[in-house]
């Protein structure tokens, strides 16, 4: 009975690192639908729709940026590529935890 609540213990932090891994590597791997279109211009920072604005200064956050192109450049959020990480190496320390907790 012992060595079954053991087995199942391992079984469930298993499917939980098994989580955690494919949810963090999501994060790293997939795009906001919103940043999709390159044609259409977005705020670098917020990702604010500056479609008819006049000017290199968002109306939402006050970006201004250099060069009208930034708009139309696409780049992952930095909190969802720190939380992609930190998921990702929880997954992969909770797989050698109960790996060692095994033996």
């Amino acid at each position: 009975m012992f060595a079954e609540t053991i087995t199942s213990t391992l079984i469930a932090g298993l499917l939980i690192a098994a989580a955690l891994l494919a949810i963090g590597l999501a994060l790293l791997v997939t795009r906001r639908p919103a940043a999709a279109a390159a044609n259409e211009p977005r705020c670098p920072e917020c990702g604010n729709d500056l479609a008819g604005i006049q000017g290199l200064r968002c109306t939402a956050c006050g970006y201004t940026a250099w060069h009208a192109s930034e708009f139309y450049q696409r780049r992952r959020p930095a909190a969802r590529i720190v939380l992609g990480v930190a998921l990702v190496v929880a997954g992969l320390a909770l797989v050698a935890l109960v790996v060692l907790a095994d033996r």
